[in-house]
């Protein structure tokens, strides 16, 4: 997430109000105050603000000599002011440029440190980047988690449902087979029962054959002897006859 860019202006202001509250002004502190800056910003705008400050805190001085000064060390002591003056001269150029070697050397410190801190911050920006994508990504696999779990719960409600399912038609298909031998026997009862209803019969068919043959028989025997008697009962009325004439 790249961070909120801020003017001179509102740095001022934080830092300004920083100050007001008696504590010290740095760079973390208007980090913390304004959120989320960068701290180079902060360092590009907190140097000129500190030095705003001390040309607004030096006093107002004046670094004229009287003329009476000059004129009793002209007159009293002018050859050791000269000499005074040409080794201070030497020095303060000396200090000076001591000075300006330890500025110019802490100017690169800080430079280098700026550049360091800027490519911190640009690493920290890309880090953070990468961690929105990573971020997104956990919560698309979490997502699809979750419609995995979703998923699966449901195929395992599907899959229990389908056992109850099995288990009843276990249970139908069970009391169809008891049904089915139960009805099986009655049926082969029944079939026993024809059957030996139907052997009775025919025994019965057959003796009663047997007492019609045989009562045939005695009918033809009775026939054969009406036949007799009735052929002899001719011949007794014929001879009768033929005795009357």
């Amino acid at each position: 997430m790249a961070r909120s860019l801020f003017t001179q202006e509102q740095v001022f202001e934080a830092a300004d109000s920083i100050a007001d509250e008696g504590k010290e002004v740095t760079a973390l502190a208007l980090l913390s105050k304004l959120g989320g800056a960068s701290l180079t910003t902060i360092y590009k705008h907190l140097i000129p603000w500190r030095a705003k400050r001390q040309n607004d805190a030096a006093p107002a001085t004046t670094q004229t000599i009287p003329e009476s000064v000059q004129a009793a060390f002209a007159s009293a002591l002018g050859t050791v002011w000269r000499v005074a003056t040409t080794e201070a001269g030497k020095e303060v150029v000396a200090a000076k440029d001591k000075a300006a070697e330890e500025v110019a050397s802490a100017t690169k410190q800080f430079e280098e440190a700026m550049l360091a801190i800027e490519r911190m911050e640009e690493q920290a920006d890309a880090d953070s980047t990468k961690i929105e994508s990573l971020s997104a990504r956990v919560a698309e696999l979490e997502a699809a988690l979750q419609k995995s779990e979703n998923e699966r719960a449901a195929s395992n409600a599907a899959t229990e449902e389908l056992r109850h399912q099995a288990k009843s038609q276990e249970a139908s298909i069970e009391r169809f087979h008891k049904d089915l031998e139960t009805e099986r026997r009655d049926r082969q009862e029944e079939v026993a029962r024809v059957t030996l209803k139907s052997d009775e019969l025919v025994q019965t068919a057959n003796r009663a054959r047997e007492e019609a043959v045989k009562e045939a028989a005695v009918a033809r025997g009775q026939v054969e002897a009406l036949k007799q008697q009735n052929s002899e009962l001719l011949s007794k009325v014929a001879e009768s006859g033929k005795n009357k004439k």
